[in-house]
């Protein structure tokens, strides 16, 4: 064998996998106690590779949250043009080209500005699948996490004119899991459900890190079942 042959080889054997992660604040790693970001240390993208690492087969895992991302909803505020997930994904997708990309959305559709029912919900995750399938990538499904109405509308950390959740809302998330799962059964797509192992944080809706913890080991599980 010449050396360029061997060398083509191992770079062959040496194929990654990316991994792309899709989402909102919660993909972000936004804090429930300040505002601000978790460092590397605790994201869940970031702890999904670092829990990949050590595997035989490379991964690449590739933070795409971004705080109020909806799925294809335009923000209320102008200023905000880029939180319509849809519109940058399909150039997300031609720019990282990833094998599975795990898209976690969905909350932000249900605030009291959009108040979008559940169907619309998974419809507009539905669009997802398709180009995913259309871009030969694996698509894995992951419902958010359910928020927690005593931190989400307790006054004492967010005063009531800056809420951007009601009961309403609280009611659409709630049966937001179970209607995703019920689409990802009937069209072949991996599934995982946030609220296994995610929880909210004193304001009711961004993770703990003990919650990004769980989840990231949890989800490096299923990736190693489905790369």
């Amino acid at each position: 064998m010449t050396h360029t042959a061997g060398l083509r080889d191992t770079i062959l054997t040496m194929h990654e996998t990316t991994i792309l992660c899709f989402g909102d604040s919660n993909t972000f790693g936004q804090r429930p106690d300040t505002n601000a970001r978790y460092d590397e240390s605790v994201r869940w993208p970031r702890r999904l590779g670092a829990l990949l690492a050590d595997e035989a087969r490379q991964y690449y895992v590739i933070e795409e949250g971004l705080g109020g991302r909806r799925t294809d909803l335009d923000h209320p505020d102008l200023a905000k043009p880029s939180r319509n997930g849809w519109t940058y994904f399909p150039p997300c997708l031609a720019s990282h080209q990833p094998d599975i990309a795990i898209i976690m959305l969905g909350t932000n559709d249900a605030q009291i500005c959009h108040q979008r029912p559940v169907e619309a919900i998974v419809t507009a995750l539905a669009r997802y699948v398709t180009y995913c399938h259309e871009s030969d990538v694996t698509p894995l499904l992951v419902a958010p996490l359910i928020p927690d109405p005593t931190g989400l509308f307790n006054e004492a950390i967010v005063p009531r004119s800056a809420w951007h959740f009601d009961d309403t809302a609280v009611a659409t998330l709630a049966a937001l899991p179970e209607k995703i799962r019920t689409y990802a059964a009937k069209h072949g797509v991996a599934f995982f459900d946030a609220n296994t192992y995610a929880e909210a944080g004193v304001d009711g809706l961004h993770w703990t890190a003990a919650g990004h913890e769980r989840f990231a080991r949890a989800i490096a599980q299923m990736i190693r079942e489905i790369a």
